[in-house]
């Protein structure tokens, strides 16, 4: 059975993406909440659940009127697409048989109007794999990985340039900080637009305030903000 909810069930969509080992934090409804503020579309989580496999699926829906393509050309209210969420995103499934899967889902799209989607599977956990009878799938970049076993596997891992650059800002003595308090996110909210200005990026990659607002209070077990202190001046963060 394939079941659909938006984001005001958050306490139940979170309870549901939990429950898969492999879950990640595209999938959480905080996390697709920051990006409905920000104009991506209306989140959704779609769970599918038969008797020997079940599945999750998070997207963002959007009104293909409101596109600056097909503005004057396609009536609103009528015809949408799905796009993963900023990040990655695409089926987790847990079991094999997906032909249940396929059916309901297509049925469903079919009948809401959903005539195109775009997603951006995850290069870790390969959920690409189990659909590729539903999609089209095309590899597109390559993506870095760390083995963060141990802080030595963390150290072996990093580039001898990096660990050159890492010992002087230790020689310097550069000191890392976290947290979560309305100061350091408005710090971070400054380096990060002034680093945007100088990479000439696009108007999609400013944030407002209500976003960082929202990462802060409904992801609050898996967002912080990590920032290098230079004396007494914070250099840069993440």
């Amino acid at each position: 059975m394939l079941s659909v909810y938006t984001i005001e069930k958050h306490e139940e969509w979170d309870r549901i993406v939990r429950s898969f080992k492999d879950y990640d934090v595209y999938y959480l409804s905080g996390y697709v909440k920051a990006f409905q503020i920000h104009g991506d579309g209306e989140p959704l989580l779609f769970y599918y659940d038969s008797i020997n496999t079940r599945g999750i699926h998070v997207v963002m829906k959007r009104d293909i009127a409101k596109d600056k393509h097909f503005i004057g050309k396609v009536k609103q209210n009528t015809l949408y697409d799905f796009v993963t969420p900023y990040g990655y995103g695409g089926w987790l499934i847990e079991g094999k048989e997906i032909e249940g899967l396929k059916q309901e889902y297509s049925a469903w799209c079919l009948k809401e109007n959903i005539i195109s989607e775009f997603i951006r599977f995850h290069p870790v956990l390969k959920n690409h794999n189990p659909v590729k009878e539903i999609y089209e799938v095309i590899p597109l970049g390559e993506t870095i990985t760390m083995d963060l076993s141990s802080p030595e596997d963390i150290w072996t891992n990093i580039t001898s340039k990096n660990r050159n650059v890492i010992r002087k800002a230790i020689k310097n003595s550069v000191k890392i900080f976290n947290g979560r308090n309305p100061e350091i996110i408005k710090e971070f909210h400054t380096i990060y637009n002034s680093t945007m200005d100088k990479d000439h990026a696009t108007e999609y990659y400013y944030f407002e305030n209500e976003f960082y607002n929202s990462i802060v209070n409904d992801l609050e077990e898996n967002a912080e903000v990590f920032y290098a202190d230079f004396q007494g001046k914070t250099i840069a963060s993440a």
